[in-house]
């Protein structure tokens, strides 16, 4: 892999997840099958839950990198986070929400994981990109951009 296509990947990345906000609409589907799982009768909380999930479909469905070609698709493998991002994150969400039977506390097990290796992936993608910045690093330029 070369470093500066790396370099480029990494920052497009991070730039995706924060222009929509995946890390917080994960943790807004996190606190709404917390509350369900506590209040199961709450509709309030229900309807938390369902402007979460519609939310994450409505951003996770159509960022830019569910498009990438499988050469920048691959990085992402190799780096190991190509499951933390886009249709596959939606996918994997939506594949533990349909499981049955599924109650909310089992789906929030499940989906507190997914968003442990986001949150991760996140701050080590930053790292990554402030090293090859100080070291003078630069990115490969493409048509994604």
């Amino acid at each position: 892999m070369n470093v500066e296509r790396l370099h480029r990947v990494a920052q497009l990345i991070l730039d995706e997840l924060a222009e929509n906000d995946t890390r917080g609409n994960v943790l807004r589907l996190r606190i709404g099958l917390e509350t369900v799982a506590l209040n199961p009768t709450d509709a309030q909380a229900q309807q938390v839950l369902s402007e979460a999930r519609t939310q994450l479909h409505r951003t996770l469905s159509t960022v830019p990198s569910n498009n990438w070609p499988p050469s920048d698709r691959e990085i992402l493998d190799e780096i190991g986070i190509s499951n933390v991002i886009g249709q596959t994150l939606l996918d994997r969400i939506e594949a533990t929400l349909a499981q049955n039977p599924m109650t909310p506390s089992i789906a929030l097990e499940e989906v507190d994981p997914i968003r442990e290796r986001l949150d991760e992936g996140v701050r080590h993608l930053a790292s990554l990109v402030r090293s090859l910045e100080f070291f003078g690093i630069g990115r490969e330029t493409s048509s994604l951009e």
